[in-house]
């Protein structure tokens, strides 16, 4: 640590700051303290007040020096790894929340089972019950969208701003894909245990 820092210098070898000298990188080894100096003052960046944390390791121990390819190459990969994990974590999350919804009408409208077959012995007809079922469960759909957009945006806007000064850039065509999915999931999870409640026998 001492040597990539230029505070002592190599007994054998050569230290080079920055990667190869092709690449840009500086060879420190046979500098003078006054280029050094300035050097540190520069380029280096001392965090810790103690530079041996852990004695037993040495530098080939703790791990190889990147020069700026291989580390560019790291950092994509690493985000292309984060990018993946969002990912999956975002489609488990929101499976469970698909999940949850759909059960949750499908309980509603198993419950209005007598309801749906006063609805039909005071001579609604099966079709205008439908539609009353669907444009419900429109409604709770579009509500639901509205509820959620303004809540993500509530918390994701000042967290944007806070970090990099920017609203956050939502792809139209993500949003309208999430949007179009909710709403197809709400009017099946509605319609299909509707559908099954007034085939079967009605208990008004």
């Amino acid at each position: 640590m001492q040597c990539a820092a230029g505070l002592d210098r190599p007994s054998g070898g050569t230290v080079r700051l920055g990667g190869t000298v092709r690449l840009g990188g500086t060879d420190i080894t046979g500098m003078s303290e006054n280029k050094l100096t300035a050097l540190r003052r520069s380029r280096v960046g001392f965090v810790f007040q103690a530079f041996n944390l852990l004695p037993s390791l040495t530098v080939a121990k703790v791990g190889t020096v990147l020069d700026r390819a291989d580390y560019t190459t790291a950092q994509s990969l690493d985000r292309e790894l984060n990018a993946w994990a969002n990912t999956v974590m975002a489609a488990v999350l929101g499976g469970f929340a698909a999940v949850a919804a759909a059960s949750t009408l499908v309980m509603t409208v198993l419950d209005r089972r007598r309801e749906l077959g006063t609805l039909r012995l005071i001579g609604s007809t099966r079709r205008q019950v439908m539609r009353m079922i669907r444009w419900e469960a429109l409604l709770v759909a579009l509500a639901g969208i509205a509820l959620g957009t303004a809540i993500a945006l509530a918390t994701l806007v000042p967290m944007m701003k806070g970090l990099t000064g920017q609203a956050p850039y939502i792809p139209p065509l993500v949003y309208g894909s999430f949007a179009a999915a909710i709403v197809i999931l709400g009017l099946t999870a509605a319609t299909v245990p509707a559908r099954a409640a007034i085939r079967g026998t009605l208990d008004a």
